[in-house]
């Protein structure tokens, strides 16, 4: 995975669509040449690429590659843009995170892919499939010292965060204060872990207990 990247961009024409399980592939035929190149993108690109189907003159189709390379093989990801191929990049330098989570999560919006992890909200994560809340949680805590930086230099606009926050259901919090309290933690520490726990989205009584412990032996 360190190489540099073979192949950077590929334009060409669509001569094939096709899905296998969670994979949406395209085969891609650089123009003036012979040979097709399968690429794995996502669902929305999949979606938006003209197929060719041999009449009439074919539209062109460009993407920004990431070129996988592991002991196993070769991949190729390709990206309607630059700034999307950057950050798919990104995810892969995070610990836990192979091409197949990379790939899941991209099929959230890239705003609000990069708005979950600077304000810390695990649950907007745990829309890409594979991804649970312990996953999300440490996806979040360790990208938030790039992902500022990644977003201001790529020109990627992320809104900001609202004042009130999320709240979380009053029977929910009132187990968390207990539990907490009982185990010594004082006031302001259970308000902290309990507006954490707020951002998980939906969340059982004891999941959110679990959550609360989590962030306070972080803190």
């Amino acid at each position: 995975m360190g190489e540099p990247d073979l192949i950077k961009v590929i334009s060409g024409y669509i001569v094939n669509k096709s899905v296998s399980g969670d994979r949406s592939l395209l085969d891609i035929m650089p123009q003036h040449m012979g040979l097709v190149y399968e690429v794995e993108v996502s669902p929305t690109t999949w979606e938006d690429a003209p197929i060719h189907d041999g009449s009439g003159e074919p539209e062109a189709f460009s993407l920004s590659i990431y070129h996988h390379q592991n002991e196993s093989g070769q991949t190729l990801f390709g990206f309607t843009s630059q700034v999307e191929r950057n950050l798919f990049a990104l995810l892969l330098k995070l610990q836990g995170v192979g091409p197949v989570m990379a790939m899941a999560l991209m099929k959230i919006p890239m705003p609000e892919l990069v708005a979950a992890i600077i304000h810390q909200n695990p649950a907007g994560l745990k829309k890409a499939k594979g991804v649970g809340l312990k996953t999300a949680e440490r996806i979040c805590l360790e990208a938030k010292t790039k992902l500022p930086a990644f977003a201001k230099e790529q020109g990627i606009i992320v809104e900001e965060e609202s004042d009130e926050g999320p709240t979380l259901n009053e029977d929910i919090a009132m187990e968390v204060f207990a539990c907490l309290s009982a185990m010594g933690h004082n006031t302001s520490e259970i308000h902290a872990a309990i507006a954490f726990v707020a951002t998980l989205g939906e969340i059982s009584p004891e999941e959110a207990v679990t959550a609360g412990l989590r962030f306070l032996s972080r803190s």
